[in-house]
Order: structure tokens, then C-alpha cells, then sequence
């Protein structure tokens, strides 16, 4: 929970609670890769790269670890930074003769801040994002783009960033928002109040089973939870206490 809050915070620019979240998760032991590249790139953004050093120095293993720890190295003109970007360039090689095209994300990074090589960053960024669309991939093709001096190639990502997955139209928004505004309210009613908490209603396993992923997959709802506390509810509204 810590670490989804913790990117939460950031992508909305609400630095403290991402980085209170982010530093709640490492101390509970969340140690994920995920999590520790959010939190390195978090603080590469925010120019502090003596703590990324400190928080990946045992992470050289792990090919996207070792990217943010050679960027955080060169922002201090580290000693073993030509070590672990030749590192980086020979991992990267290998999995290329393999045919292997995961992390050409962090490939493009690798050209484009560590060797200075922008039309190789942007050909990579330009795969990468006929495989994968994330904020993050969007922000390494408009760089790349950008140090290429390429700005066409920047389109794709500025449609994405503008228009959404879909490119939906105002009214189709609407329509959208319409109609999971009123499952939504629906599954509150029917499944949760009437079905789960109060017993007055048997549904079947098939909406039982859709309305409960619905809530949980679009408010985070866990079921169990809201039947107890509207059950706590109604046993106290009624009464002095």
C-alpha cells in the first residue's frame, strides 16, 4: 500500500507524501525493484544523488538498479561510474544478441544521459513505446526527441499525454463516466448494503463475484471491511451511545 501510495504522491506532485510513503515502505522492507527505482528516480528529479548511491549500492546485480546508480554517479563524477556504464553497455549488448528487448527503456536512458548518444536514445525510446506506455516511457521519447532535435518523433507520446489511451471524444467521456458512476452505485446498493451487510438479498456467484471486483477494482473496497462497519453502524445509530 505504502509503495502504490508513494507513486501516487509523486506522479501528482505532492512531494512529501510520496517521499513519507516511500520511506515507510523501505522500513516495513519493501525492497522490490519497482519500488526502489520509483524512489530513485523520485530523487534523481529532485537532484539528490548521494541518497540514491546509498539506497542501491548493494543493487549492481539488477540491470535498471544499476542504470539509476550510474546516474546518481555521475552526478557526483563517481569513481566507478566508467565501471558500471560499461557493465550496463555489456548487459544491454547480451540481451540484444539473445533477442531480447525488455528494458530498451532503460537502454535509451543509458545512451541519452551516460553516452551522450541522442539518435540511439530515441530509436530505443521509439521501440520502447510500440511495447509499453507509461509516463515514464512518454518522458524518455520527448527527451530523446528533444537532444535529437526530432521533435515529430515526440508526436505519439504528446497525442498520448493529451488525449489519453483512447482518444475519446467529450461526449463518449461523458458517457463513460455515466455509466461506471452508476455500477458503481449499483454494486454499493445491491451487493454491499442490501446483499452482504444486511442479508436481504441472495445474489447469484456471477454478479456476486462481478460486483465485488468492480469496487475493488475501481474504489478499493474490500468487501469484508464495509459489511463491518456498516454492521458496527447499525448496531450503535439507533441507540444513546
Amino acid at each position: 500500500r505504502h509503495a502504490a501510495d508513494a507513486r501516487a504522491g509523486r506522479d501528482v506532485g505532492e512531494d512529501d507524501r510520496a517521499e513519507r510513503h516511500f520511506r515507510e515502505a523501505l522500513a516495513l522492507g519493501v525492497n522490490d525493484q519497482f519500488l526502489l527505482a520509483a524512489y530513485a528516480d523520485f530523487l534523481l528529479d529532485r537532484h539528490r544523488p548521494a541518497e540514491v548511491i546509498e539506497l542501491l549500492k548493494g543493487w549492481t546485480r539488477a540491470d535498471t538498479l544499476l542504470l539509476r546508480l550510474a546516474l546518481a554517479e555521475k552526478a557526483v563524477d563517481a569513481p566507478t561510474l566508467d565501471q558500471h556504464v560499461r557493465t550496463l553497455q555489456a548487459r544491454f549488448d547480451a540481451a540484444a544478441l539473445r533477442g531480447e528487448s525488455l528494458h530498451q527503456q532503460e537502454e535509451a536512458r543509458l545512451h541519452l544521459d551516460l553516452l551522450g548518444n541522442p539518435p540511439r536514445a530515441l530509436t530505443l525510446a521509439k521501440d520502447n513505446w510500440t511495447l509499453q506506455r507509461e509516463p515514464r516511457d512518454a518522458r524518455i521519447l520527448l527527451e530523446a526527441a528533444l537532444a535529437a532535435n526530432d521533435p515529430a518523433a515526440a508526436q505519439p507520446a504528446l497525442d498520448w499525454l493529451a488525449h489519453g489511451v483512447w482518444d475519446l471524444a467529450w461526449w463518449q467521456i461523458v458517457l463513460y463516466t455515466l455509466a461506471t458512476t452508476h455500477i458503481t452505485i449499483a454494486a454499493v446498493t445491491i451487493f454491499l448494503h442490501r446483499s452482504q451487510a444486511h442479508r436481504a438479498l441472495d445474489l447469484g456467484p456471477v454478479p456476486a463475484h462481478f460486483f465485488r471486483f468492480w469496487l475493488w477494482l475501481g474504489t478499493g473496497m474490500v468487501t469484508k471491511e464495509w459489511v463491518a462497519i456498516h454492521r458496527k453502524h447499525h448496531a450503535k445509530c439507533e441507540t444513546p451511545d
